[in-house]
């Protein structure tokens, strides 16, 4: 009897595994799909140029500055595959179930999942300049009276 518990154990925790490693497998694709890593690459570019910018400033030796940036190009690199590899897969994990994930997967083997994958980084792009252009000076406006408010009360 006691065999047989252990056996149902060690089974129970196999198939446990092996769905979670299906499940963890299957995000990994969808996260290839959704071009994941380039758009975080997007965003930490962002993050490097501001850096490059105040090392600039900081290193006026050109040879330190190239040995700082490569710090900082290796820094970020690693940084994305931790995301990607890890804290992305955890993410994904957390907020979609396995067969929502196999939904996803399909919806972007569509052709409308490949455009709208295609076309995220451009709507966002419009949103923003929408933002900027609309919104932006209103509200810049908007926060600097409220600054100038408190900062003289």
């Amino acid at each position: 009897m006691k065999k047989l518990y252990f056996l149902l154990i060690i089974n129970f925790f196999l198939f446990t595994n092996c769905i979670s490693q299906n499940k963890t497998d299957d995000i990994k694709e969808l996260l290839q799909l959704i071009h994941s890593e380039e758009m975080i690459n997007k965003v930490l570019d962002n993050v490097v140029s501001a850096v490059r910018q105040q090392a600039s400033s900081e290193l006026k030796d050109n040879q330190k500055l190239k040995e700082f940036m490569s710090f900082v190009y290796d820094e970020k690199n690693t940084l994305v595959s931790n995301l990607i590899d890890n804290d992305l897969v955890q993410i994904f994990d957390n907020y979609f179930s396995q067969d929502e994930i196999l939904e996803l997967l399909k919806f972007c083997n569509t052709t409308a999942g490949q455009k709208l994958i295609k076309l995220i980084p451009e709507i966002q792009k419009d949103l923003m300049d929408k933002v900027i252009s609309k919104y932006g000076p209103d509200l810049q406006k908007k926060l600097l009276d409220k600054l100038n408010e408190i900062k003289y009360q």
